[in-house]
């Protein structure tokens, strides 16, 4: 800016983030001058910038690695760290990005905030990083023995983290799906071959459970020939 004076020690302020440049000399009262001395005045006055990304937010399936990550503007102080924490145990990191293993089955609770050099920082981000690595059970049941009325099977899984997602069905290749407690009805005489498969909330699927479903709802018929009534000497 503009060439402007003042008595020793008038104070001049500046502002505004960035790299400023300041030039003074000093004028005794006969006009001789200093020579002018540059100074460079840097001010980072802005929070940096988290740029953590933790992913989907749902379930996954295996061990997750989240690289927690920051930024700022080329003119301002730069970043001097991530911290973090995850499940109330910190950490940080001074290069960035930087990688944070999630790993145990459950729910997990990833905090992350960014620091630059002058000791701004953003606010804390929270991240819900949910991990289930075991594969489902399946409970379904149905009896072995011959059935004279229709059967109903109810559909039964069990999954300690994530949940049950859905029930798969195959019944005499028919293919079909239900929610844990939904049931199939066979009803038509004959064997019958029921596969049931329980998919968790984190994609894994247990292996295939088949069932063998034996109905006869039908009275047997007698076909023994009606003799006459008459006495019989043998």
């Amino acid at each position: 800016g503009p060439v402007q004076s003042g008595t020793s020690g008038t104070v001049v302020t500046m502002s505004g983030d960035g790299t400023h440049t300041l030039a003074t000399r000093a004028v005794d009262l006969v006009d001789d001058m200093s020579s002018w001395r540059v100074q460079q005045i840097r001010i980072d006055t802005s929070a940096p910038t988290n740029t953590t990304n933790a992913g989907s937010t749902g379930w996954s399936g295996t061990v997750r690695t989240v690289q927690v990550n920051a930024t700022e503007p080329l003119d301002a102080s730069g970043v001097a760290r991530v911290e973090w924490e995850l499940d109330g145990v910190p950490g940080s990191s001074t290069t960035v990005p930087a990688a944070v293993p999630v790993v145990g089955d459950g729910q997990h609770v990833l905090r992350t905030r960014a620091v630059d050099a002058v000791g701004n920082t953003s606010s804390w981000q929270t991240d819900n990083i949910w991990i289930d690595t075991v594969t489902p059970s399946d409970h379904t049941s149905a009896p072995s023995g011959w059935q004279t009325a229709a059967l109903t099977v109810t559909l039964d899984g069990s999954d300690a983290h994530s949940g049950v997602a859905q029930i798969n069905y195959v019944l005499d290749g028919t293919l079909g799906s239900g929610t844990d407690g939904s049931t199939v009805t066979i009803s038509a005489d004959g064997e019958h071959e029921l596969l049931t498969q329980v998919v968790d909330g984190a994609g894994h699927a247990s292996a295939w459970k088949r069932h063998e479903i034996r109905i006869d709802r039908t009275a047997p018929v007698n076909q023994t020939p009606q003799g006459s009534g008459a006495w019989r000497a043998s």
